[in-house]
């Protein structure tokens, strides 16, 4: 395997550390970062820029939002994308989808995309809404 250089802060082409690092203690698994990362640059490629709101969270970070105990945030395999708009939502959902991610959230004024494939063997393909979502 060739290791590639980013630049200095970047995990890759298009995606920084403070975008994937834990917000309050700036943690994150550097392994799964890397794919994660390489993974939304497939999305990228089709969607163009997007803003990462929620990449890795570290336990205390997951508790105080009311994350999922089993959240994959916390093995730095699933990130909160903003949307502005109802469009810009559906084409992000779709290109998720036509990208192999199989966990998808949507609300409001996001998108949640993890990479469960990469994480449970043979897991299903789910959505789901978040309905008190602000």
């Amino acid at each position: 395997m060739i290791a590639t250089l980013y630049k200095p802060g970047f995990i890759s082409d298009h995606f920084t550390v403070a975008e994937i690092a834990c917000r309050c203690c700036g943690s994150y698994n550097r392994a799964a970062a890397h794919v994660l990362c390489q993974e939304l640059e497939k999305v990228r490629l089709v969607s163009g820029p997007i803003v990462i709101i929620s990449g890795h969270r570290c336990l205390a970070s997951n508790t105080r939002i009311g994350g999922a105990k089993q959240s994959l945030h916390m093995q730095t395999m699933a990130v909160d994308i903003q949307v502005m708009a109802d469009s810009q939502r559906f084409r992000l959902v779709q290109q998720f989808v036509q990208c192999g991610w199989l966990g998808i959230g949507v609300g409001n004024r996001m998108v949640h995309a993890d990479l469960r494939h990469m994480v449970f063997l043979n897991p299903p393909a789910v959505m789901w809404a978040y309905p008190h979502e602000e």
